[in-house]
């Protein structure tokens, strides 16, 4: 990525002939020009991005991109912390029975959370799935047993329209099958 002033109009980044016009080429031929009597347009007054607040000493060459530091999350601390106590308890299971259950609980208690992420991230964007039963509880329950069937379906789908918002609920969600499907085959 290029680095530089960008054009007022368009943001595309300005060669070293255009920089004191603050315009490009192709917006100069449009008749877009800005005089220094007017106010600067608020492209030229703040970054359009992160990376246009970053020094050249930023930028890895090796890498090709912005040498920022690595800074783990809470989210990724506990993804690690599942994904390594899950073969411990897989391993405990094959000493102690009891604690089969806790995997099936455990994974049953992530895919739960995790399904009420999707979902409230769905929410967020606007996506609703609610059912209406007309006011008779067998149609109710029909619909609310129909609906629990399309979850897995409805979380892979958003997963597509939103992978940034429901990566971490699909995460704990097939991390809790994972769980179950452990503690199910080894349950005897």
């Amino acid at each position: 990525m290029s680095k530089g002033p960008r054009c007022s109009f368009c943001n595309v980044v300005l060669e070293a002939g255009e920089r004191r016009s603050q315009t490009c080429a192709m917006c100069r031929e449009k008749g877009r020009v800005w005089s220094d009597d007017t106010s600067p347009p608020p492209s030229v007054s703040r970054p359009v991005s992160r990376l246009d607040e970053l020094e050249e000493d930023d930028f890895d060459p090796e890498l090709g991109g912005p040498a920022l530091s690595f800074r783990p999350t809470p989210f990724l601390i506990f993804a690690l912390v599942i994904l390594v106590a899950w073969p411990l308890a897989a391993w405990w299971a094959t000493t102690e029975p009891s604690v089969v259950f806790g995997l099936i609980a455990a994974g049953g208690a992530l895919l739960l959370v995790g399904i009420g992420w999707v979902f409230v991230a769905a929410a967020e964007d606007g996506i609703d799935m609610r059912t209406f039963g007309g006011g008779n509880a067998a149609i109710g329950l029909f619909l609310a047993l129909v609906q629990l069937a399309a979850v897995p379906v409805f979380s892979v789908v958003y997963l597509f329209i939103n992978f940034e918002e429901a990566r971490r609920g699909m995460f704990l969600e097939f991390v809790g099958i994972g769980l179950i499907v452990t503690g199910a085959l080894m349950w005897k």
